[in-house]
């Protein structure tokens, strides 16, 4: 793995996010603060795995880290929907049973590629 100069910015914003969600960890009695964090570590997660798949040159080690950092990517649009109905006192709308299948559908279209 080769560091580039590309990859200090995506460093630093994995540090960012990583300490924006452990702020907000602490803060849990702030409403929101608990699925706040859990973004912030998905977006961690997925600009870790970004920053390293960068400094890779070997195709087979690029693609395993394609497929870690899909795992952030495929839980920001969910936790920030149901972020923003929480935080906006619509987490009525947010049913039991469509907790799990807003991911489920997402990965529908993208699980032929990634996990194999």
């Amino acid at each position: 793995m080769r560091f580039h100069y590309i990859m200090l910015p995506a460093i630093i914003g994995t540090v960012v996010s990583l300490f924006i969600a452990i702020y907000a960890l602490r803060r849990r009695q702030s409403p929101g603060a608990g699925l706040f964090s859990i973004i912030m570590f998905a977006i961690s997660l997925w600009s870790f795995g970004n920053t390293i798949e960068t400094g890779l040159s070997g195709f087979s080690a690029m693609f395993f880290w394609a497929r870690f950092q899909y795992f952030g990517i495929l839980a920001i649009p969910a936790l920030c929907l149901s972020f923003s109905l929480r935080y906006t006192g619509r987490a009525q709308w947010i049913k039991p049973w469509t907790r799990g299948l807003l991911p489920t559908f997402m990965t529908y279209n993208r699980k032929k590629y990634i996990f194999r």
